[in-house]
């Protein structure tokens, strides 16, 4: 009799029309989104992985330490990009972002002179004044490599990755003083063990299924040169894979760069569907920030129920191949 009710009560559930437009976490109303982020500013990432993301028509964040940076003439070491060479990167589309000035890090800065027996048993509101004087060489990790990033390439800076991926207890005030959004969620860390096989399960288990924004962090891609970087992919065609696989995918992944896909979830996280109390379902799309987060009004996907219609500012919206419309931040929604 159980078993009866189990299946009976299934078949309700899947036979009862789920009405209720809803705020996309990923653009488009995909099923996740995805970024490539290459961390360093290996020689290599110019060479071989820009020419690698044209071909397949995939947009990449590239993290550059900027006082690595090399001149330009004989005798250039090669092991890292020139400042031409990440403004041509830039002027291709790819994001350029900062992985701070020296590469130092930032946990340790922020505790510098601070022994585990001076912080022992003290309150987070005491070991933050205690690391309030070493805020400024902190600060100056971003802050300056955000203005030479800029001033060469005219792109702002949205992204920044901590160095070791070492978050220090200031990154709150890092990212609401900065406004810029910090690299996470990484799904695949490539390095020398990798294989396409290995690239396709983690793709296929945990990044298509996630619904959220994620990304593969790369060092080196597999040339075998001094530029490579550093815990090189094995192999170019081991590299090449990763790429044609997320291409394959693009119509359940929204691939593009970390700062684009970290902007709009910040926006849909901020976004509500506000009813209007004298017009049944009629919504606002209003756009609420966070404390410390980052924030912009913009474009806004809404996810629709089967056989669910809806307007944006009275005019009927064509959904697209994903059963999604897309609006903006101050919009009106109605459901029919």
């Amino acid at each position: 009799m159980k078993r009866i009710l189990q299946i009976t009560l299934f078949a309700f559930i899947l036979a009862t029309p789920a009405f209720g437009v809803e705020i996309s976490p990923i653009l488009e109303g995909k099923m996740a989104a995805f970024s490539f982020t290459y961390d360093d500013g290996a020689y290599s990432h110019y060479t071989t992985a820009l020419p690698m993301h044209l071909k397949y028509g995939l947009p990449a964040t590239f993290l550059i330490i900027t006082d690595r940076v090399e001149l330009e003439g004989e005798g250039r070491a090669k092991k890292y990009c020139s400042w031409s060479e990440v403004c041509e990167m830039a002027a291709k589309g790819m994001e350029m972002a900062s992985h701070t000035k020296t590469h130092r890090n930032m946990r340790d800065l922020e505790s510098a002179g601070l022994t585990k027996e001076m912080m022992k048993g003290k309150t987070r509101a005491e070991l933050f004044a205690m690391r309030e004087p070493n805020w400024p060489t902190v600060w100056s990790e971003i802050e300056l490599s955000r203005e030479a990033l800029e001033s060469h390439t005219g792109q702002k800076v949205r992204t920044y990755a901590f160095a070791g991926n070492a978050f220090p207890d200031w990154t709150g005030r890092i990212i609401s003083e900065a406004r810029i959004y910090t690299r996470g969620n990484i799904r695949i860390a490539t390095g020398r063990g990798d294989s396409a096989e290995s690239y396709r399960k983690q793709l296929d288990e945990k990044v298509v299924v996630s619904n959220c924004v994620s990304c593969a962090m790369i060092h080196g891609v597999g040339t075998g040169d001094a530029g490579d970087g550093w815990n090189p992919i094995p192999s170019l065609d081991v590299y090449e894979s990763l790429l044609k696989m997320v291409a394959e995918r693009r119509d359940t992944l929204h691939v593009d760069t970390f700062g684009n896909n970290a902007a709009y979830a910040a926006r849909a996280r901020n976004t509500k569907l506000v009813p209007e109390n004298d017009r049944p379902g009629v919504y606002k799309l209003v756009l609420s920030e966070k404390p410390k987060d980052i924030c912009e009004p913009g474009e806004i996907w809404l996810r629709l129920a089967p056989g669910e219609k809806v307007e944006v500012n009275g005019k009927p919206a064509v959904p697209n191949a994903q059963n999604a419309v897309l609006a903006h931040t101050g919009d009106t929604i109605a459901v029919r």
